[in-house]
């Protein structure tokens, strides 16, 4: 192809060339960034969800971890309220122990020596406020011993006395034992 333009023409057609090939590589170029742009802005956009939904996640997590150590703490409260109201109902039925045996040595004559002692809480229906005791050892005389049957027997606040018949068995040098119910 033959050119016939003149040169001014030529230098302007040259010039129009490289300012439209410099818009269009302008356009594409801004083109780029505004695509740029927009898949960093669809990027942070979705990794915004992501985050979001694992901050839920991570609540979620965190409420059950809270709720199950609050039960495990409120399990730990109830087993020692438990044992508290064990403690508490074992101190309120206790016996002074030391009481009782001071009505019993009350009681014993002076030549009574005992060989053992046992102090149990009676059960039963109508056992409440009642100690059941068994006391046996050794008195000289059958006299002594029915002095001490009268004396056991006309305590307030014992009843059932039991004295076995093999006691009375013997006139002197008697192993004897006696059961009797005493208040606490």
């Amino acid at each position: 192809m033959i050119n016939l333009l003149p040169p001014q023409e030529k230098i302007n057609l040259s010039w129009e060339i490289k300012k439209r090939t410099a818009i269009i590589l302008w356009c594409l170029a801004v083109l780029f960034v505004v695509f740029i742009v927009l898949i960093l802005l669809a990027s942070r956009f979705y990794l915004d969800g992501l985050v979001e939904c694992q901050e839920v996640s991570l609540r979620q997590v965190e409420s059950r971890v809270k709720q199950s150590e609050f039960q495990d703490l409120q399990a730990e409260f109830g087993v020692f309220d438990e044992a508290l109201l064990k403690l508490d109902v074992f101190y309120k039925n206790k016996s002074d122990f030391s009481e009782i045996l001071e009505k019993v040595s009350a009681i014993l004559p002076q030549d009574v020596y005992l060989t053992g002692i046992s102090i149990n809480p009676l059960t039963g229906p109508d056992s409440s406020g009642f100690l059941k005791v068994a006391i046996s050892g050794f008195i000289p005389s059958r006299d002594e011993l029915f002095e001490f049957k009268k004396k056991v027997e006309s305590q307030p606040g014992i009843k059932n006395v039991f004295f076995p018949p093999a006691n009375w068995i013997k006139p002197v040098d008697i192993d004897f034992s006696i059961n009797f119910n005493i208040a606490k």
